[in-house]
Order: C-alpha cells, then structure tokens, then sequence
C-alpha cells in the first residue's frame, strides 16, 4: 500500500485543479487576479493553517502563471486544462500572464543558508531557464559574479565556475553593495521582456527562529523594487510564535509583522465533502457522517483528512486478516468497533496522543460520547442501543442513549475479562476479550506516521 497524500508534484498541480479537488479554483482565480492588480514592490501573505494546503495553493498558482508565460515550454494538456477550470471564472476578462517569471522559494529546506538572498537568487536563475540561458541577458553573468565573490558562497561554485567563463568587466570590482547588485542583476532580468518577478516564498513559520527572521529582514530591503511582487505562504500564528522565540515572549510579533505585509488574505477551508468522497476507499456510506464529524470535531485540515483516511483503510486491511469475523453484520460488537470505535480512536491519536492515551486507559469517555451523540449518528444508531419499548416510549431518548454509550465505553476500556466475566452485553451487543484485543492490536501497529510507512502490499 501506498499512502494517499498528494506531494505537489506538476501533474497532482495539474490534477487537483482539473478535478477542483480542494474546491478553491475559484480562489486560486480571485488570488491570480489580486496579484495582478498589485503595483511591483508588492508584499501578500497567503495565511493558512498547517495542513490546510498552502503550498498546493500556491504551486497550482505558480503553475497557472507558468503554463500561460511565453518564456516556459508547456504541455499543451496542461493548457487545456487551465483553460477549462480557471479560464470561466474570468468571464471574459483579458488573461495575460505573460508578464511574470514566477519563482518557488521553500525556505525550511534552506533554513542551513548563511544568507537566504543568495539561495532565492539560485532559484531566480533556475526559473529563467538556468545558467545556460543567461548569455541572452547582456552583463547577466557578470553581475552573477559580482554577487556569488561578494556573498562568498561555497555551494554555488558549479554556478560560479560557468559564469568564469564569460569575460569579467572591471566594474565587478567596484564597491557596490550587495543590494545595488542583486537590483541590478533583478533589473536586467526584468526590463529585458518588460516583466516582473513573481516569487512565491513558502515555509517561513517552519523554519528554525533565527532563520525566520532571517528571510523577513533581509528580503525586506528587495520591497522596494518595482520589478518584484513577492508571496508569503505561511501560517500567520504560528509564525507569531517563531518571531517571539527569537526575540521573546514578550515581543510584540503581530506589530512586528505588520511592518513586511501590505496584504493579508485567508486561505479559505476545503470542503470537507469532497475530500471524504474523494478519498474514503471504506465504500459505506453508513459510517460517511462519522467521518465528518470526527474531521470537523478535531479541525483536520487537508493533510491530516488524508492520513485519516489512510490509517482507517489500513486498520480495516489488518481487521481483514484477524479473528474480525462477519464484522459487515450491524448486530456483530465487530462492526460498531470498526466503523465507529477505530475511527475515533484514529482520529484522536492523530489529533491528540494525551488525550488518546487517556482515552484507551479508561480516562476519557466525554469524546466518545460526544461524537456518538451527534444527531445524525444518533439517529442511525440508537436502535442498537435501545430496546424497541425504550425508544417507543415518550421520554427522553438521549439521555438513555448516552448511558448506552458509557456502558459500552466502560465495557471496552474499564472491564476486566475473566472467567466471571466474559462476555459485556450493551444493547444489541456483546463484548468480549477478542473483539478488544483486536481492536487494540490493529489501532495500536498504526504510528501517526503509519499513512507513510506502511509497508503490506496490496
């Protein structure tokens, strides 16, 4: 098996935008055009919690402004595509594109870089087609020069051994500073086709502290040109926390932040239908309400829906090869632990490993009954919890119906199975020490990793 979780690669890019899989290529339209209407010397953050697909967000984004430029070479597929699922919500507008080269910056994986600058100034000359384009940017390879001697930086000699090849003008040796230079190496780029510089800047909150601020404060003298619009993707709260480590719990992040964004826009929720349509492979639409319920009780975002969903296809998978037998019958304790138990305890050990710790030791029966006593859950289940008399009477039939869910709770997690004891009757069903154990066994070989590392084959 393989897990689920999109890496966005161009053709998942590509894919999720044709299928409107997240359901923001309206979004994606609206952003492009915010950026469009956005003055060079720019600055917008894209803020989005973890897992909430920010860097897909922007590399579909990316990819929009690519396959519409007239200096990359594009599948023409990709083209359709675009033209199918983004092109309609313009309505006509005048789409031009072309006038941006669009850079992707990752900065967690540069996070060991003395100086971010030159690492973004690597992947500027990557997205204009690399060193061996350069030659058509008069005086291109020498600036390149003057800024790799004067950053002295050692793992760019590939790039500095190509650019020695080109004859060096006496004005490398001046005493420009490193910011005049990089303009002017920004500049030549740019006023060559008359364009701007697009450049996407992902993972600042993820960064080690210092390296955060970092990238802030030295990106920031770069504001100012005119020849560049730059996108920050990050979750705005979580770097609040980062900027504080660095500078102290005291430090006044939010006010701090402010100074580097002009605009600050949300990345808006996925629909969660979607995703579970997509990517539930439980074919049962009995337990589809649970799964929204324990999604929307917990706040998963994109990311941790998939896992979720990989890790209850593999407990199911194990379930299969165990002594679960029948467990398709609804009368069978089987059944009600596999749909309804596992996903709540996989949901919870996802979102809270203490709080599912205390929950599989008898401490935390609230969550369970909470989730349970959803009314669409109840609605489905009550009559496997009460007898036909019960629920043909006129009282109240939650409060009842939630006893049911503690007992069953209490059978599970606070009932030692002997010889006097072997067999917990709750409703329509009767637990025993196997059904336990293997609920157990199965929940307990999945790691919050699992969806990445499980390794059966299909």
């Amino acid at each position: 098996m393989h897990s689920s979780i999109l890496q966005p690669t161009d053709d998942n890019v590509i894919s999720t935008i044709k299928e409107n899989l997240l359901d923001r290529n309206s979004y994606l339209a609206y952003f492009i055009k915010l950026i469009r209407a956005l003055d060079g010397g720019s600055v917008v953050a894209l803020d989005g919690r973890w897992g909430s697909g920010k860097t897909f967000f922007i590399k579909q984004c990316k990819k929009i402004f690519d396959v519409y430029s007239d200096e990359i070479q594009c599948v023409d597929a990709d083209r359709i595509v675009l033209d199918n699922a983004i092109m309609p919500y313009f309505k006509g507008e005048t789409f031009e594109l072309s006038g941006y080269i669009s850079v992707y910056y990752d900065s967690w994986r540069n996070d060991d870089d003395i100086d971010p600058v030159l690492s973004i100034l690597y992947d500027i000359v990557n997205s204009v087609g690399g060193e061996d384009k350069l030659k058509k940017y008069e005086g291109i390879p020498s600036l390149l020069l003057s800024i790799i001697d004067a950053f002295a930086k050692t793992n760019t000699s590939g790039l500095l051994d190509k650019v020695r090849e080109e004859n060096i003008l006496v004005e490398i040796k001046n005493n420009r500073s490193k910011k005049q230079l990089i303009n002017d190496f920004i500049s030549k780029i740019c006023e060559k086709d008359n364009k701007k510089l697009l450049i996407f800047i992902d993972e600042v909150d993820r960064c080690n502290p210092d390296f955060a601020v970092r990238i802030l404060e030295r990106i920031k003298h770069y504001y100012d040109n005119e020849s560049i619009v730059f996108v920050y993707s990050v979750n705005m709260l979580e770097l609040q926390h980062t900027i504080k480590m660095h500078y102290g719990n005291e430090f006044n992040a939010s006010v701090y932040l402010n100074r580097f964004f002009d605009v600050v826009v949300e990345l808006p929720l996925i629909n969660i239908d979607k995703i579970i349509n997509h990517y539930s492979r439980l074919d049962e639409d009995s337990s589809s309400v649970v799964h929204r319920v324990i999604i929307n009780k917990f706040g998963f975002q994109c990311r941790d829906i998939i896992r979720y969903f990989d890790m209850l296809y593999y407990a199911l998978h194990i379930l299969s090869d165990t002594t679960f037998h029948n467990w398709y019958g609804e009368s069978n304790p089987s059944y009600f632990c596999s749909h309804y138990l596992i996903p709540i305890m996989i949901g919870l050990k996802l979102s809270n490993i203490s709080a599912y710790i205390d929950f599989i030791e008898g401490r935390n029966s609230d969550i369970f009954v909470e989730i349970m006593s959803d009314t669409e859950i109840m609605t489905y289940m009550i009559r496997s919890f009460l007898e036909s008399e019960e629920i043909d009477d006129k009282t109240d039939q939650s409060d009842m119906y939630k006893e049911r869910l503690q007992e069953t709770y209490d059978a599970l997690f606070n009932t030692t199975y002997n010889n006097n004891i072997n067999i917990k009757k709750v409703g329509h069903y009767a637990f025993d020490r196997r059904v336990i154990k293997d609920v157990f066994d199965t929940v307990g070989l999945l790691s919050r990793n699992s969806a990445e590392t499980y390794s059966t084959t299909e």
